[in-house]
């Protein structure tokens, strides 16, 4: 009896702690994607406009943001050399600080990642209890957050976004000047606002996956007893 609660109670646990590990892994893996799809960034220079903005050709702002992203993510790059924008110091450390979220990013996402597979296949093979059940956890978490998160984004982009700063940094260099940082003509507060919409839909996308796959599961799982029972 003792043995059968702790089986329970380590099923319960293990499930909730892939559940949280999968939604983890889930934002994060999202941001990188969306972070790292130019595409975004191109459709953005035409819809804002950045051009004008900026006075650089689509050309040269493409180029700069792929110098932004390739070292916010390379560990070996430890200075931010735009083609185009001068910076202040100020304008350094911010981006400094970016970088350093997202290389914790890239390692706290792909880290889950391996931990949610290798976890994955330990449960499934030695505690296979219900074990998409874990999908439709997920399924409820990533709904939710997701649904809140575009709700504030949709009501009021401009506190979410200040409020976003404030949560991550603990300065206030992100205020930038354009007069000493001009590259903050080149990443308007409506790019970002693209970029959170996105990572929201691609989220709300693996999040109708996971249900169809749970209920799938679910359905086979029902049907399969009712023929043992038919025997």
């Amino acid at each position: 009896m003792m043995i059968s609660k702790n089986f329970n109670y380590l099923n319960k646990l293990l499930n909730l702690f892939l559940s949280l590990s999968l939604t983890l892994a889930t934002i994060g893996l999202w941001s990188i994607v969306t972070l790292n799809f130019t595409p975004l960034y191109k459709i953005s220079i035409k819809a804002f406009d950045i051009t004008t903005a900026t006075s650089l050709t689509e050309g040269q702002l493409m180029s700069n943001y792929k110098v932004l992203i390739k070292y916010l993510q390379s560990p070996s790059i430890h200075k931010l050399k735009f083609l185009n924008f001068p910076m202040s110091a100020g304008g350094e450390t911010h981006f400094a600080d970016v970088k350093s979220i997202f290389i914790y990013l890239h390692i706290i996402t792909w880290s889950t990642i391996i931990l949610f597979a290798v976890l994955f296949v330990f449960k499934k093979k030695y505690l296979s209890k219900e074990i998409f059940k874990i999908f439709n956890h997920t399924f409820y978490i990533l709904s939710i957050f997701s649904i809140t998160i575009l709700i504030l984004v949709l009501n009021n982009f401009d506190k979410t976004f200040e409020n976003f700063h404030k949560l991550f940094f603990s300065n206030d260099l992100w205020l930038f000047d354009p007069a000493t940082d001009p590259v903050i003509n080149a990443l308007p507060e409506n790019f970002f606002m693209v970029c959170g919409i996105t990572i929201i839909a691609l989220t709300l996308i693996q999040v109708i996956i996971l249900k169809v796959i749970y209920q799938r599961h679910k359905k086979a799982n029902t049907f399969a007893k009712r023929n043992i029972f038919d025997y």
